[in-house]
């Protein structure tokens, strides 16, 4: 996911994105260690977009604070 990407999105939907991520990351944690993953570089294009996410929400929180 490309940082414009995000920016575009409101902050309930990045919430929820991250949530969404942060959930499907753990579960292909669970079954990296079963293994039964055949892509093990997809979980850190996963941890990147989890950064992204908060990396713009935290962006967002300091620019409604300098308000």
């Amino acid at each position: 996911m490309r940082m414009t990407e995000i920016i575009k999105k409101k902050d309930a939907d990045l919430h929820a994105m991250l949530d969404k991520l942060k959930e499907e990351d753990r579960v292909f944690r669970f079954s990296m260690t079963g293994g039964s993953v055949k892509n093990v570089k997809e979980s850190r294009v996963r941890r990147k977009d989890i950064a992204r996410v908060k990396t713009e929400i935290s962006r967002r929180e300091r620019e409604a604070a300098k308000k």
